[in-house]
């Protein structure tokens, strides 16, 4: 014999398929902005119709523009409230219908402001980081969500200013393709490399033993 429950949790309706993403870190040391383009694939894989797209990201993201399949879309803003000290923005979009299985690609232009540095965002001369719980790339589910957050393959490109860009993935032309489901994250700095039995170490710059 075997006991079963019905899983009650409420079921995702876009899965991503891809992350495209191309950022540029600020060139002067009064900017706080990081500026972005994303291009999201995403497959509704409900069993119905879907006709509304939300993205969430953080709240200090700045949306100046939205496209579907390369066409201009409307948007509308709001505050999806996680608890009493966090709280992600949603885009919320109006397509035309999709079908069960079919996808669609979505592009965000934003800039996503640092107000203070952090261990997940941080925007220096020295070094920057941007990790996935920062909130800093839009997402279908959120990483609260009952089902999880979005894994995907990731192609990742960042202007760093001369800083050394660092993130998961094989690097080719100043962009890194991660193949493997993941998420979306990156470092930078002036580092040396140095390699040891075939593998590759990044250490500041100048650094002693």
């Amino acid at each position: 014999s075997a006991v079963g429950q019905t899983d009650a949790r409420i079921s995702a309706t876009w899965q991503v398929q891809k992350y495209d993403i191309s950022a540029t870190l600020p060139q002067s040391e009064a900017e706080r902005n990081l500026v972005v383009k994303a291009k999201i694939d995403v497959k509704n894989v409900s069993a119905q119709l879907a006709s509304t797209l939300t993205l969430r990201i953080g709240s200090s993201a700045e949306i100046t523009g939205v496209n579907i399949n390369g066409a201009i879309v409307d948007f509308t803003k709001g505050e999806e409230k996680i608890n009493s000290a966090t709280s992600l923005q949603r885009i919320v979009l109006r397509i035309p219908s999709v079908q069960p299985g079919a996808a669609v690609s979505v592009t965000v232009d934003y800039k996503f402001n640092v107000k203070e540095n952090s261990g997940l965002n941080a925007i220096s001369p020295v070094g920057s980081q941007f990790l996935p719980t920062s909130f800093w790339y839009p997402t279908p589910n959120s990483w609260y969500f009952a089902r999880g957050a979005d894994f995907a393959p990731v192609r990742l490109q960042v202007q760093g200013g001369g800083q050394t860009i660092v993130a998961s993935g094989t690097e080719s032309g100043g962009a890194f393709d991660q193949k493997l489901s993941g998420q979306p994250f990156f470092v930078s700095g002036s580092w040396d490399a140095v390699t040891a039995g075939g593998i590759t170490v990044m250490i500041p710059k100048g650094a002693g033993a």
